[in-house]
């Protein structure tokens, strides 16, 4: 676990959201995937359900997430919601701005929320009210 040193956790947790925001970055498909996506969906599927055993920066970017959700509770939780939530604007900036790449950025977004969704259901009341009728919905 990447809190389980206590001098690294407090290190984290002062940056915690900058982390995340920065692992949704490198979440981004690579233009092999990209390629395997227009040329066979279904290959891409398989291929990423497969990947998942496999060492790619993708696949440990999100065991980062899934590490600072589970170690961190709510706290980690509600960092990576904020994270995602400015990668989403970075994404509407770049689609305005004609970023024809702008759509990876977003994918890699909805990779993330879709590693900890399953987390998001045990936080307080009201706390994703406001991104998941914001950024989600763009």
């Amino acid at each position: 676990s990447l809190v389980d040193d206590k001098r690294l956790a407090k290190l984290l947790q002062d940056k915690l959201e900058e982390l995340v925001y920065m692992c949704v970055w490198f979440m981004q498909m690579t233009e092999a995937q990209v390629e395997t996506w227009a040329d066979d969906p279904e290959e891409f599927v398989t291929n990423d359900d497969q990947d998942a055993v496999n060492f790619s920066v993708r696949n440990t970017c999100q065991l980062v997430l899934v590490d600072v959700a589970d170690s961190l509770g709510d706290a980690g939780v509600l960092a990576i919601l904020r994270a995602i939530e400015r990668r989403f604007a970075d994404c509407a900036a770049r689609f305005t701005a004609g970023d024809a790449f702008a759509w990876k950025l977003r994918e890699a977004a909805l990779c993330a929320m879709g590693t900890v969704c399953d987390r998001v259901d045990g936080l307080p009341e009201g706390a994703t009210e406001a991104f998941l009728n914001g950024p989600c919905r763009q």
